[in-house]
């Protein structure tokens, strides 16, 4: 809470610029949920900036994961600890809680939709006329979940 305050103190007093960076992304840790970054300047990398304020070993919650080599904006909490406040390109989301995530709910749901059976005046039918729609949709939301 210090952390905000003094932030909030800088930003009204105009020295806030000297704690944001913008650099490259020069490796992602999924399993940390942290970047290496390159940034502008020409000052030393910056390792491990976090992808997500709260440092807690999980996997739950909401992670943009930045492309490899795109440019983004850390905020310096303080001397050695970043925050990713602004991406110029994603690469994937996660969303997570302790029971599920994202990409496996809608997973579940496309294969259900493709197990569908339809009652109709001549019997059920067997398959979707449309099952390769909701197979390359499927395709396309892995694309953008991780």
């Amino acid at each position: 809470m210090e952390n905000i305050v003094n932030m909030l103190k800088q930003l009204v007093l105009g020295d806030l610029a000297a704690m944001v960076v913008t650099g490259t992304v020069k490796d992602v840790d999924k399993a940390a949920r942290t970047i290496d970054v390159d940034p502008d300047d020409e000052g030393a990398e910056l390792l491990n900036v976090r992808l997500r304020s709260v440092v807690d070993g999980a996997q739950d919650g909401f992670t943009i994961w930045p492309v490899q080599g795109s440019t983004v904006t850390v905020l310096m909490l303080d001397d050695h600890t970043g925050l990713v406040v602004q991406y110029s390109a994603v690469e994937s989301y996660s969303i997570r809680n302790g029971q599920e995530s994202m990409k496996e709910l809608m997973s579940d749901l496309f294969d259900a939709i493709g197990r569908m059976v339809f009652q109709t005046n001549s019997g059920a039918t067997l398959q979707l006329v449309n099952a390769p729609e909701f197979t390359d949709l499927k395709r396309r939301f892995n694309l953008l979940f991780s």
